[in-house]
């Protein structure tokens, strides 16, 4: 059986303390959540632009069409890139899913994190929280983060995504790539934000209502969009 060697990264954190660790991670954990509101953003505009139809259509055989199809490329392939941008490899220097879970991922980690979730809840609150409800929401957050993180890191959506960036936004490849499909970009958010949540939930005991900022981003963007209007000169 073939051992792989360590990572630079994997050695790195091997080196650290637990309590550098937890540390660590809940910082970014925390971090990751502003990342995947901006991202969100991003796409309650591209529904608009990629899905939609702005100005019912007036733009088209016009010049000016030429300049809203770059708007709808660049502001596609900015989301790519963020959402991508969620999933780097594990770095000291990178705010992602993949690296919160290289800090946490060991048994005395995980340990430490769980003595210090339950220590968080007072005598008060155990009184009407039992302490299996207490473990069971620190096993179901963790269970969501690792088992979904692992299933994504290796699925079809995921590198499809991927090489359309590395092919097409971030570098100038000429690799051969498998195209994503429309939708894959929306439902690669949903599922990291599904992680962070969980994430959060076992480092923090928070988490964030993801579906509300939703709907709060689609009525910013409806509003925008659907006030607009365009004249032919």
């Amino acid at each position: 059986m073939t051992i792989r060697p360590l990572s630079k990264r994997e050695k790195q954190i091997a080196a650290m303390s637990v309590a550098e660790r937890i540390a660590m991670a809940r910082a970014k954990a925390d971090a990751l959540v502003d990342r995947c509101l901006e991202v969100e953003r991003i796409h309650a505009n591209n529904r608009f632009l990629i899905y939609g139809r702005v100005f019912g259509g007036s733009l088209d055989h016009t010049f000016a069409g030429n300049a809203y199809e770059a708007l709808r490329i660049h502001s596609f392939s900015f989301e790519v890139l963020r959402s991508m941008a969620l999933w780097d490899n594990a770095s000291e220097d990178r705010i992602s899913i993949p690296e919160v879970i290289a800090l946490i991922k060991e048994p005395a980690v995980i340990a430490q994190i769980k003595a210090e979730f339950f220590a968080g809840y007072g005598a008060e609150e155990r009184s009407f929280l039992t302490g299996e409800s207490i473990k069971g929401r620190f096993e179901r957050n963790l269970r969501h983060a690792l088992n979904l993180a692992a299933a994504l890191s290796v699925s079809q959506r995921l590198k499809s995504l991927r090489r359309q960036r590395d092919k097409f936004y971030a570098h100038n490849l000429t690799i051969e790539t498998l195209a994503p499909k429309f939708g894959y970009e929306r439902k690669l958010l949903r599922s990291s934000q599904r992680i962070v949540n969980g994430l959060r939930g076992v480092l923090s005991d928070a988490g964030l209502d993801f579906a509300n900022t939703r709907e709060l981003n689609r009525r910013h963007a409806t509003e925008f969009w659907t006030g607009l209007t365009w004249h032919k000169p």
